[in-house]
């Protein structure tokens, strides 16, 4: 059985679709100019389009995860260097919109929600966004779960060093270091 046998038969292509391969299977290329034709243009207002697909630069992070959880997360207006704020706005795990604002100073890593930690982690970056491999840690959390990503991630780095992955255990590292030292600070 070849690829295109186990696509079409796991994968099948759907009913109302009319642009398909010589095979019946839509092509990832008209799967993304479908979807693309079909969706509602994005709009500038942050506030207002919860289903925002390109965000504007101010934008710190934007993700989803496995939850349905969606979200956006910027700085607020009255952040300020000494007290930064910020506000995430998106759709939880059961489809309904929110809008939360975090302050960066109360965030306690060792028992965050998602959005905390990715707020966190986009901050303590200069914001340039989180760190993208802690979305492992993360990839399973609705929008009120929390979690103690200081011991998550030295289970991490525990993993990582029996399986020989020296560079990817520096990684996790290296952010629960940077998690503990701004925790450390605010003590």
């Amino acid at each position: 059985m070849n690829i295109n046998e186990i696509r079409a038969r796991f994968y099948p292509a759907p009913s109302n679709q009319s642009a398909t391969s010589k095979n019946g299977v839509e092509s990832f290329a008209e799967q993304m100019q479908t979807r693309s034709a079909s969706s509602t243009p994005v709009g500038n207002d942050f506030k207002k389009d919860l289903k925002i697909k390109r965000p504007d630069d101010e934008t710190l992070v934007s993700q989803a995860n496995a939850t349905g959880l969606s979200y956006h997360i910027k700085y607020a207006e009255s952040s300020t260097q000494e007290n930064p704020v910020v506000v995430a706005i998106g759709t939880d795990e059961n489809g309904m919109p929110f809008e939360k604002t975090i302050h960066i100073n109360d965030i306690d890593p060792h028992n965050a929600t998602v959005i905390e930690l990715k707020a966190l982690e986009a901050h303590l970056n200069g914001g340039r966004g989180g760190l993208s491999r802690l979305t492992s840690l993360t990839w399973d959390m609705g929008l009120n779960d929390k979690r103690n990503f200081i011991d998550a991630l030295e289970t991490k780095v525990s993993e990582q060093v029996r399986l020989g992955e020296v560079l990817t255990a520096q990684y996790f590292s290296d952010a629960m270091n940077k998690l503990i030292s701004f925790w450390e600070g605010l003590q």
